[in-house]
């Protein structure tokens, strides 16, 4: 009765834990993380830009940018940054916006 109980316990704890990382992983690939008023806004990438170049051009136009680096440096976003306009909308996720840059 008593490793049942054990058992429980640690399974629990493995679901909360697996919960609160789905969680975090959920927020940072498919939350909104734009942070402008406007509906839209011109992102424009000169070419040779590097990433971390890009970094500072569009740090304005997000919420959080560490959730951004992380999805962009898996995705290989940031190591095949394409130059020109781009028009990003209000409310895109990361995910949102890496796919629509990496076309």
């Amino acid at each position: 009765m008593y490793i049942k109980k054990i058992l429980l316990s640690i399974a629990l704890m493995g679901l909360l834990a697996g919960g609160f990382f789905a969680f975090h992983v959920y927020q940072a690939v498919f939350s909104p993380n734009t942070n402008f008023e406007t509906e839209t806004v011109v992102l424009k990438i000169p070419a040779g830009t590097e990433y971390p170049a890009l970094r500072r051009i569009i740090h304005p136009l997000l919420k959080e940018t560490t959730s951004f680096d992380r999805i962009a440096i898996k995705k290989g976003y940031a190591n095949h940054i394409k130059p020109g306009s781009y028009t990003i909308r209000r409310g895109w996720s990361n995910i949102e916006i890496i796919k629509y840059l990496s076309r």
